[in-house]
């Protein structure tokens, strides 16, 4: 048997026709019960997902051709599970929680070119999605989109 149970709330606002913000919450609970000999045990399913998690995004058209955001998201704490080869069992590891910086912006040489450039990761977060898998530390790349 399996319960899940969320709440997901998202908001957007516009300051004005050149700036949007967008705001989210969400939190997540999910239970399986496994019925067994001596009872029933119940214990969290949701593997690598937070209960809770919230963002924030900050964009900025700043003319018909430059555009610049700031999106800021945290990530509460969660479970993963992993293989333990010295005993040859799965065990159960936390995640901790982390808060992630990113940045984007463009300029628009007209309709079909496009140059951009986006950091993430700006607050240097140590930070695992994955059980023993590192992520990337700050990190910055770019390019030029053209469209035929």
């Amino acid at each position: 048997e399996q319960n899940d149970h969320g709440i997901e709330l998202e908001s957007s606002l516009s300051l004005a026709s050149k700036v949007k913000v967008r705001a989210f919450y969400t939190w997540v609970t999910g239970k399986v019960k496994t019925p067994g000999l001596s009872g029933d045990t119940t214990y969290n399913n949701l593997i690598r997902r937070p209960a809770h998690s919230a963002g924030m995004n900050l964009g900025y058209q700043v003319n018909d051709r430059l555009f610049a955001s700031a999106t800021l998201n945290a990530y509460g704490k969660r479970d993963d599970l992993y293989f333990d080869m010295n005993t040859f069992t799965t065990q159960r590891a936390t995640l901790k929680a982390y808060v992630l910086l990113d940045i984007y912006g463009e300029y628009r040489f007209g309709k079909h070119l496009t140059m951009f450039i986006q950091g993430r990761n700006l607050l240097n977060a140590d930070y695992e999605e994955v059980y023993g898998y590192n992520t990337f530390g700050i990190n910055v790349n770019g390019g030029i989109n053209l469209k035929l």
